[in-house]
Parts: structure tokens; sequence; C-alpha cells
């Protein structure tokens, strides 16, 4: 018969000391006579309110059901991937980018809007706008195979994101959002 590695006796104790330890301090938690509070489950409409979704419902409702658009579109556009530099990708990629993007817009503008922050939230739906004409004109210059203008039509894109982040930003800071990502990812996450 083999005798057992002393490694494996201390593993062995170590273990088992643990599992005392676990249990005096169940049986001293058990006896304890404070109980600490417990907390409702949390719903949607609380997970909402606590963590910086919006100052009122209506707003509340909106951003919820933005995000939950803007998700999907994401969700779908990472299926599709990110590809190589050939022209004919790209120009696929920019059209599926702007068709899924114009998809979420309409999504967007179907929900019933708050009133607070109206002119701003048209604001963001315009630089929304002005993102997907720039992936539709970068898709036709990739199509037609024009490199160098496709180049200045992404450079383009970048600062029409930017532009549109800056009004998602004014947005989240009016209607006092905890995170001003939840609308900077809509109406679709592009990189910029």
């Amino acid at each position: 018969m083999r005798k057992r590695p002393r490694i494996t006796w201390l593993i062995g104790g170590a273990v088992a000391a643990l599992l005392v330890l676990a249990g005096v301090d169940a049986l001293r938690s058990a006896v304890s006579k404070t109980s600490a509070p417990t907390a409702p489950a949390p719903t949607a409409t609380s997970r909402a309110t606590d963590t910086g979704w919006g100052y009122s419902e209506p707003i509340r409702q909106y951003v919820l059901a933005a995000d939950v658009i803007c998700a999907q579109v994401n969700a779908e556009m990472l299926r599709r991937g990110v590809g190589g530099g050939k022209m004919e990708w790209i120009a696929w990629w920019n059209e599926v980018a702007a068709r899924t993007a114009e998809k979420s817009l309409r999504g967007l503008r179907a929900l019933p809007a708050p009133e607070a922050g109206q002119a701003l939230l048209d604001d963001f739906f315009s630089g929304a706008e002005e993102v997907i004409d720039a992936l539709r004109q970068a898709a036709a210059a990739a199509s037609a195979g024009n490199r160098r203008r496709m180049n200045v039509l992404v450079d383009k894109q970048v600062d029409a994101i930017h532009r549109k982040d800056a009004r998602a930003d004014l947005l989240s800071a009016r209607w006092r959002l905890g995170d001003p990502e939840i609308l900077r990812r809509c109406p679709v996450s592009l990189p910029a």
C-alpha cells in the first residue's frame, strides 16, 4: 500500500478547517438576534428608478424601450461580424449598418416620446440621420471601388457619430440618465 504524500494531507486538513470555520460562522449567524432587513425583489420599474434611467416615468419608459430596441440591433450587427478590407465587404457592411440603424431609428421614433427634452430628442434623431447618410455614402463609394472617396466618407462617419454622441450626452444630462451610453449606442453602436 502506497503512503499519501504530505501535500495531500495538508490540503485535506485545510479543507476540513474551512468546513469547521464555515459551520461555526453559520451557527453564530443563526444565533444572532439582529437580522438584516430584506429588500423587495427589483422590478423593471424599480431597476429603472434606482439606476438613473431618468427623472420621470415617461422618460424611464422611453429609455427602457429604446435600450431594448438598440440592444437588439446591436446584437444583430455583432452577429454579422467585422471583416476584412475588401471593397465589396466594406460596401456590404456599410449598407447593412445603414439599414439596421434606419430600422432602429424608426423604432425609436415610434415610441411615445416624453415631453421633456423634445427639441433635444429631435436633434438626436437628426444626428442619427447624419450617421445613416454617411454610412450609405461610404457604401456607394466602396461599391464603386473608390477607396479614396470611401476613406473621406469614413472620416465623415466618425464626425457624424461624434456629433450624434454629443447630442445623446446632452439628452442624457437633460433626462438625468446615470449612463449616457444608454443613448450613445442608439440607433446602432458603431466604432468611431
